[in-house]
């Protein structure tokens, strides 16, 4: 979780859209906290490598439920986003043609690295000379040694670039907003 320090402070504008009646306050928010993260997004997909491309196409912003915002200590009427692999994608590496699979496991890889260990056989039905084996490449294995990296810190690398942009795009996106709206 990633706060924010405005300079100079917001809360002029925060008041301001507070004092606005129903929805539109958390739409404001909102609206600003979209544009704020789009270069946010734009470097993480940049820094991804395109194997098949279906983690750059998972990359996203979506809202974070009120039950969630409880658990991780925001109030339940605070506007959150959550930034990263949010999308479901078909097209994964050993996925059924059309299947859409998660793809924030990979993102967790690349942010934090992976140990050395062995990947055994998963017990699938797949027989190869009468012994459950797994298939890499052309050739089989009973299990497989991986080597193990060291995390490429992708999401905090491209938070640390675009930071000083966030808070410029959020004020010019609140400021348009209000002006919308208040007149």
């Amino acid at each position: 979780m990633v706060d924010v320090v405005f300079d100079p402070p917001i809360e002029s504008l925060i008041a301001k859209l507070k004092r606005l009646e129903g929805n539109l306050p958390t739409k404001g928010m909102r609206t600003a906290l979209v544009a704020s993260v789009a270069p946010l997004k734009r470097n993480i997909k940049t820094s991804v490598r395109d194997v098949t491309g279906s983690l750059r196409k998972s990359i996203g912003h979506r809202s974070i439920s009120k039950s969630a915002k409880v658990r991780l200590g925001f109030s339940s009427d605070e506007v959150a986003l959550l930034v990263g692999a949010t999308r479901k994608v078909a097209g994964s590496i050993g996925a059924p043609a059309g299947k859409k699979w998660d793809q924030n496991y990979k993102l967790n890889w690349l942010e934090r690295g992976v140990r050395p260990h062995t990947i055994p056989d998963v017990g699938k039905t797949n027989r190869f000379r009468g012994r459950k084996v797994l298939k890499f490449g052309g050739g089989y294995a009973i299990s497989v040694e991986h080597p193990g990296f060291s995390g490429r810190q992708i999401v905090w690398k491209a938070l640390q670039a675009t930071r000083s942009r966030q808070q410029s795009l959020f004020n010019r996106k609140l400021h348009a907003f209000l002006d919308r709206h208040i007149g």
